[in-house]
């Protein structure tokens, strides 16, 4: 997901250059307006799509901080530490397990239906 972040961005910057050299020659009348309009579409398009890759790296843990560090360097991140709450809903750096661990038994489970009783002799 995110060399493909980094791939539509770089479209994106290539459409929009394209739609401010095409902009210039349509008010000329040099070239038609369905294409300029075709490209600022698919300049819309991209657009959307950088915004739902940008909320899927927050669904994944990410930072608001992190994803704009992301757009603005245009370079991934090399690290990342994650946390998870505590069982208390507290935050932790280091891992530990929460005194209400219970463990349970393991009961095994057949999807098979039992066969029917032989017939008496």
């Amino acid at each position: 997901m995110f060399c493909y972040r980094h791939h539509v961005r770089a479209e994106l910057d290539i459409e929009r250059r394209e739609i401010a050299r095409l902009s210039e020659a349509a008010a000329a009348r040099g070239v038609a307006r369905k294409t300029l309009l075709d490209r600022q579409y698919a300049s819309d398009k991209l657009e959307a799509l950088l915004i739902v890759q940008e909320e899927a790296l927050r669904l994944h843990g990410l930072s608001d901080e992190q994803v704009n560090q992301i757009a603005w360097n245009r370079r991934l991140l090399r690290e990342l530490k994650v946390y998870s709450p505590n069982a208390d809903g507290s935050y932790s750096k280091e891992p530990k397990l929460s005194r209400s661990f219970v463990r349970t038994e393991v009961v095994p489970v057949s999807m098979q239906t039992p066969a029917a009783d032989p017939p008496p002799p």
